[in-house]
Protein backbone atom coordinates (compact mmCIF):
# COMPACT_ATOMS: atom_id res chain seq x y z
CA UNK A 1 0.00 0.00 0.00
CA UNK A 2 1.47 3.22 -0.99
CA UNK A 3 -0.36 6.85 -0.66
CA UNK A 4 1.10 9.63 -2.15
CA UNK A 5 0.51 13.23 -0.12
CA UNK A 6 -1.28 14.88 -2.88
CA UNK A 7 -3.08 15.34 0.09
CA UNK A 8 -5.57 18.01 -1.37
CA UNK A 9 -8.24 14.78 -2.24
CA UNK A 10 -8.33 14.51 1.58
CA UNK A 11 -10.13 17.64 1.97
CA UNK A 12 -14.02 17.43 2.79
CA UNK A 13 -14.28 21.03 1.14
CA UNK A 14 -13.33 19.55 -2.18
CA UNK A 15 -16.02 16.88 -1.62
CA UNK A 16 -18.38 18.96 -1.08
CA UNK A 17 -17.86 21.16 -4.27
CA UNK A 18 -17.62 18.15 -6.36
CA UNK A 19 -21.00 17.33 -5.72
CA UNK A 20 -22.19 20.56 -5.30
CA UNK A 21 -21.15 21.96 -8.49
CA UNK A 22 -19.48 19.49 -10.78
CA UNK A 23 -21.36 16.37 -10.38
CA UNK A 24 -24.76 18.50 -10.06
CA UNK A 25 -24.12 19.73 -13.32
CA UNK A 26 -24.42 23.18 -11.77
CA UNK A 27 -21.45 24.47 -13.72
CA UNK A 28 -22.38 23.16 -16.92
CA UNK A 29 -19.81 22.05 -19.51
CA UNK A 30 -16.68 22.03 -18.53
CA UNK A 31 -13.90 23.32 -21.62
CA UNK A 32 -11.12 24.57 -19.46
CA UNK A 33 -9.74 24.55 -15.80
CA UNK A 34 -6.71 26.95 -15.21
CA UNK A 35 -4.54 26.09 -12.26
CA UNK A 36 -2.21 28.59 -10.85
CA UNK A 37 0.83 29.38 -8.10
CA UNK A 38 1.94 32.85 -7.56
CA UNK A 39 3.82 31.61 -4.66
CA UNK A 40 8.05 31.91 -4.67
CA UNK A 41 10.15 28.72 -4.82
CA UNK A 42 11.84 28.21 -1.50
CA UNK A 43 15.56 29.32 -1.35
CA UNK A 44 14.95 30.87 -4.62
CA UNK A 45 16.06 34.37 -4.25
CA UNK A 46 17.09 37.18 -7.14
CA UNK A 47 20.96 37.78 -7.61
CA UNK A 48 23.57 35.65 -6.92
CA UNK A 49 24.24 33.33 -4.16
CA UNK A 50 27.95 32.16 -3.02
CA UNK A 51 28.93 29.06 -2.66
CA UNK A 52 29.61 27.77 0.88
CA UNK A 53 31.69 24.67 2.39
CA UNK A 54 29.44 21.88 3.41
CA UNK A 55 29.06 21.76 6.88
CA UNK A 56 30.89 18.91 8.92
CA UNK A 57 27.24 16.75 9.76
CA UNK A 58 25.89 16.64 6.43
CA UNK A 59 27.36 13.57 4.19
CA UNK A 60 27.24 15.91 0.97
CA UNK A 61 28.07 13.30 -1.76
CA UNK A 62 25.73 11.12 -0.47
CA UNK A 63 22.91 13.98 -0.05
CA UNK A 64 23.56 14.50 -4.03
CA UNK A 65 22.65 11.23 -4.92
CA UNK A 66 22.59 10.19 -8.58
CA UNK A 67 22.09 14.30 -9.38
CA UNK A 68 25.25 16.01 -10.05
CA UNK A 69 27.89 17.64 -7.48
CA UNK A 70 27.39 20.98 -7.66
CA UNK A 71 28.85 23.35 -5.12
CA UNK A 72 27.23 23.52 -2.22
CA UNK A 73 24.90 26.02 -1.09
CA UNK A 74 23.16 26.93 2.59
CA UNK A 75 19.54 26.94 1.43
CA UNK A 76 19.98 23.40 0.19
CA UNK A 77 19.75 21.53 3.21
CA UNK A 78 16.39 22.45 3.83
CA UNK A 79 13.90 23.37 1.55
CA UNK A 80 16.09 25.81 -0.69
CA UNK A 81 17.14 22.60 -2.81
CA UNK A 82 13.54 22.93 -4.89
CA UNK A 83 15.35 26.16 -6.76
CA UNK A 84 17.49 23.43 -8.37
CA UNK A 85 16.43 21.85 -11.43
CA UNK A 86 18.99 18.97 -10.77
CA UNK A 87 17.10 18.07 -7.06
CA UNK A 88 13.13 19.05 -8.45
CA UNK A 89 10.72 20.32 -11.40
CA UNK A 90 10.64 23.67 -10.59
CA UNK A 91 6.94 25.33 -9.38
CA UNK A 92 4.75 22.61 -11.54
CA UNK A 93 6.45 20.24 -9.61
CA UNK A 94 6.23 21.48 -6.34
CA UNK A 95 3.24 23.60 -6.33
CA UNK A 96 1.56 22.53 -10.17
CA UNK A 97 1.56 18.91 -9.60
CA UNK A 98 -1.24 19.23 -6.65
CA UNK A 99 -3.39 21.74 -8.36
CA UNK A 100 -3.31 18.91 -11.57
CA UNK A 101 -3.97 16.11 -9.37
CA UNK A 102 -6.67 17.49 -8.13
CA UNK A 103 -8.30 18.20 -10.89
CA UNK A 104 -7.78 14.92 -12.62
CA UNK A 105 -9.29 13.50 -9.17
CA UNK A 106 -12.73 15.70 -8.85
CA UNK A 107 -12.95 15.06 -13.10
CA UNK A 108 -12.36 11.54 -13.31
CA UNK A 109 -9.42 12.23 -15.82
CA UNK A 110 -6.60 10.01 -16.56
CA UNK A 111 -3.29 10.73 -18.99
CA UNK A 112 -4.09 13.63 -21.43
CA UNK A 113 -4.01 13.33 -24.82
CA UNK A 114 -0.67 15.92 -25.72
CA UNK A 115 0.96 17.91 -23.30
CA UNK A 116 2.59 21.81 -24.25
CA UNK A 117 4.24 24.30 -22.42
CA UNK A 118 5.75 27.62 -23.01
CA UNK A 119 8.29 29.20 -20.33
CA UNK A 120 11.65 29.97 -19.02
CA UNK A 121 13.86 32.26 -17.59
CA UNK A 122 12.24 35.57 -18.71
CA UNK A 123 12.85 38.48 -15.66
CA UNK A 124 14.75 37.23 -13.01
CA UNK A 125 18.15 36.73 -15.20
CA UNK A 126 20.01 37.43 -12.53
CA UNK A 127 19.17 34.62 -9.46
CA UNK A 128 21.46 32.14 -9.26
CA UNK A 129 18.44 29.75 -9.37
CA UNK A 130 17.82 27.56 -12.72
CA UNK A 131 13.92 27.19 -12.10
CA UNK A 132 11.48 28.95 -14.80
CA UNK A 133 10.06 32.03 -13.29
CA UNK A 134 7.31 31.93 -15.96
CA UNK A 135 5.34 29.06 -17.43
CA UNK A 136 2.23 28.19 -18.76
CA UNK A 137 1.66 24.36 -19.71
CA UNK A 138 -1.59 23.27 -21.38
CA UNK A 139 -2.64 19.42 -20.86
CA UNK A 140 -5.29 18.40 -23.16
CA UNK A 141 -8.12 15.68 -22.98
CA UNK A 142 -10.78 15.18 -25.16
CA UNK A 143 -12.91 19.02 -25.40
CA UNK A 144 -10.46 20.15 -22.46
CA UNK A 145 -7.98 21.93 -21.58
CA UNK A 146 -6.27 21.92 -17.95
CA UNK A 147 -3.43 24.87 -17.80
CA UNK A 148 -0.98 25.45 -15.16
CA UNK A 149 0.71 29.22 -14.63
CA UNK A 150 3.13 30.33 -12.61
CA UNK A 151 5.22 33.82 -12.12
CA UNK A 152 7.11 34.29 -9.79
CA UNK A 153 7.77 38.12 -10.55
CA UNK A 154 5.97 40.87 -10.69
CA UNK A 155 3.01 40.26 -7.92
CA UNK A 156 -0.33 38.79 -9.30
CA UNK A 157 -4.26 39.99 -9.65
CA UNK A 158 -5.37 37.77 -7.05
CA UNK A 159 -6.05 40.17 -3.61
CA UNK A 160 -3.43 39.28 -1.11
CA UNK A 161 -5.83 38.10 1.49
CA UNK A 162 -4.09 35.01 2.74
CA UNK A 163 -1.46 32.49 0.86
CA UNK A 164 -3.40 30.16 0.07
CA UNK A 165 -5.56 33.12 -2.18
CA UNK A 166 -2.63 32.45 -4.29
CA UNK A 167 -2.51 28.45 -5.50
CA UNK A 168 -5.84 27.12 -6.37
CA UNK A 169 -7.93 25.98 -9.58
CA UNK A 170 -10.84 27.39 -11.59
CA UNK A 171 -12.72 25.27 -13.20
CA UNK A 172 -14.70 27.48 -15.74
CA UNK A 173 -18.27 25.83 -17.45
CA UNK A 174 -21.29 27.20 -19.28
CA UNK A 175 -23.13 28.42 -16.35
CA UNK A 176 -20.30 29.78 -14.10
CA UNK A 177 -16.90 29.39 -12.57
CA UNK A 178 -16.12 27.14 -9.96
CA UNK A 179 -12.75 28.50 -8.13
CA UNK A 180 -10.88 26.32 -5.24
CA UNK A 181 -8.06 27.04 -2.95
CA UNK A 182 -6.77 25.53 -0.07
CA UNK A 183 -9.61 26.76 2.23
CA UNK A 184 -12.55 27.68 0.14
CA UNK A 185 -14.83 26.78 -2.81
CA UNK A 186 -16.73 30.36 -4.54
CA UNK A 187 -18.86 29.67 -7.22
CA UNK A 188 -19.83 32.70 -9.87
CA UNK A 189 -22.59 32.50 -11.87
CA UNK A 190 -21.42 32.99 -15.74
CA UNK A 191 -25.32 35.24 -15.74
CA UNK A 192 -23.70 37.50 -13.00
CA UNK A 193 -25.85 36.13 -10.05
CA UNK A 194 -23.95 36.76 -6.54
CA UNK A 195 -21.36 34.40 -5.46
CA UNK A 196 -22.01 31.39 -3.50
CA UNK A 197 -19.25 29.31 -1.42
CA UNK A 198 -17.71 28.15 1.67
CA UNK A 199 -14.32 29.44 3.83
CA UNK A 200 -13.49 26.16 6.33
CA UNK A 201 -11.93 29.31 7.85
CA UNK A 202 -15.39 30.83 8.39
CA UNK A 203 -17.28 31.04 11.26
CA UNK A 204 -20.71 31.97 9.72
CA UNK A 205 -20.26 28.92 7.62
CA UNK A 206 -20.05 30.46 4.22
CA UNK A 207 -17.52 33.56 2.51
CA UNK A 208 -17.72 35.90 5.49
CA UNK A 209 -16.32 36.21 9.10
CA UNK A 210 -13.02 34.36 8.24
CA UNK A 211 -10.28 34.26 10.98
CA UNK A 212 -7.40 33.60 8.64
CA UNK A 213 -5.18 32.61 12.30
CA UNK A 214 -6.85 29.31 12.52
CA UNK A 215 -5.31 27.98 8.76
CA UNK A 216 -2.82 25.78 11.01
CA UNK A 217 -5.88 23.60 12.03
CA UNK A 218 -7.74 23.18 9.00
CA UNK A 219 -4.39 22.35 7.26
CA UNK A 220 -3.38 19.45 10.16
CA UNK A 221 -7.32 17.95 9.53
CA UNK A 222 -6.89 17.33 5.78
CA UNK A 223 -3.65 15.68 6.41
CA UNK A 224 -4.95 13.39 9.72
CA UNK A 225 -7.59 12.14 6.99
CA UNK A 226 -5.25 11.60 3.91
CA UNK A 227 -3.00 9.73 6.57
CA UNK A 228 -6.27 7.85 8.42
CA UNK A 229 -7.00 7.21 4.87
CA UNK A 230 -3.97 5.27 4.64
CA UNK A 231 -3.93 3.25 7.71
CA UNK A 232 -7.35 2.31 6.81
CA UNK A 233 -6.32 1.12 3.11
CA UNK A 234 -3.44 -1.20 5.01
CA UNK A 235 -5.77 -2.65 6.78
CA UNK A 236 -8.62 -2.96 4.16
CA UNK A 237 -5.98 -3.93 1.90
CA UNK A 238 -7.65 -1.41 -0.93
CA UNK A 239 -6.16 1.35 -2.68
CA UNK A 240 -5.61 4.45 -1.08
CA UNK A 241 -6.91 7.60 -2.60
CA UNK A 242 -3.86 8.90 -3.63
CA UNK A 243 -2.47 5.33 -4.88
CA UNK A 244 0.94 5.17 -6.55
CA UNK A 245 -0.84 4.83 -9.75
CA UNK A 246 -2.49 8.23 -9.46
CA UNK A 247 0.72 10.01 -8.33
CA UNK A 248 2.67 8.66 -10.88
CA UNK A 249 0.14 9.90 -13.66
CA UNK A 250 0.05 13.43 -11.96
CA UNK A 251 3.97 13.98 -11.21
CA UNK A 252 4.39 12.46 -14.63
CA UNK A 253 2.69 15.29 -16.37
CA UNK A 254 4.49 18.05 -14.62
CA UNK A 255 7.82 16.09 -15.97
CA UNK A 256 6.50 15.72 -19.23
CA UNK A 257 5.29 19.83 -19.18
CA UNK A 258 9.36 20.70 -18.21
CA UNK A 259 10.35 18.55 -21.19
CA UNK A 260 7.60 20.13 -23.70
CA UNK A 261 8.84 23.48 -22.49
CA UNK A 262 12.89 22.57 -23.04
CA UNK A 263 12.36 21.14 -26.05
CA UNK A 264 9.66 23.69 -27.48
CA UNK A 265 7.17 21.29 -29.04
CA UNK A 266 3.83 19.24 -27.55
CA UNK A 267 4.60 15.70 -26.70
CA UNK A 268 2.49 12.69 -26.58
CA UNK A 269 3.59 10.21 -24.23
CA UNK A 270 2.13 6.69 -24.06
CA UNK A 271 2.11 5.09 -20.53
CA UNK A 272 2.07 1.74 -22.15
CA UNK A 273 5.52 2.02 -23.90
CA UNK A 274 6.65 4.74 -21.78
CA UNK A 275 7.76 5.91 -24.63
CA UNK A 276 7.14 9.61 -26.94
CA UNK A 277 6.14 7.54 -30.43
CA UNK A 278 8.51 8.92 -33.21
CA UNK A 279 10.48 11.31 -30.65
CA UNK A 280 13.91 9.90 -29.98
CA UNK A 281 15.43 12.63 -28.44
CA UNK A 282 12.51 13.35 -25.96
CA UNK A 283 12.06 9.65 -24.75
CA UNK A 284 15.81 9.80 -23.93
CA UNK A 285 15.20 12.79 -22.30
CA UNK A 286 12.17 10.76 -19.53
CA UNK A 287 15.39 9.36 -17.82
CA UNK A 288 17.84 11.80 -16.01
CA UNK A 289 21.57 10.84 -16.21
CA UNK A 290 22.58 9.17 -13.22
CA UNK A 291 26.13 10.63 -11.20
CA UNK A 292 28.55 7.41 -11.15
CA UNK A 293 28.21 5.17 -9.26
CA UNK A 294 24.16 5.56 -8.89
CA UNK A 295 22.55 3.38 -11.82
CA UNK A 296 19.59 4.30 -13.18
CA UNK A 297 17.34 1.23 -12.91
CA UNK A 298 16.46 -0.60 -15.83
CA UNK A 299 12.66 -0.19 -16.88
CA UNK A 300 12.36 -3.62 -18.47
CA UNK A 301 13.73 -5.44 -14.91
CA UNK A 302 11.05 -2.80 -12.35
Amino acid sequence: MVQVNTQRRSNPLYLEARDKYLRSGKVGKIGVVETYGYLGVEGRTAGKVADAPAPAHLNYDLWTGPAPLLPFKPMKEERGWRAFMEYGNGSIGNLGVHMLDQVRWLLGLGWPQSISSSGGIYVEKDSFSNVSDTQRSVFHYPDLDVSWEHRLWGGSSIPQRHWSDQWGSRFIGEHGTLNLTMYEYVFTPANGGPREGVHMLSKTGNLENVDLSKDGGAYKETEDRHVLDFMQARENRSRPIADIEEGHISSACCELANLAQQLGRPLVYDPKTRTIPGDVEATRLLARPYRAPWIHPDPATV
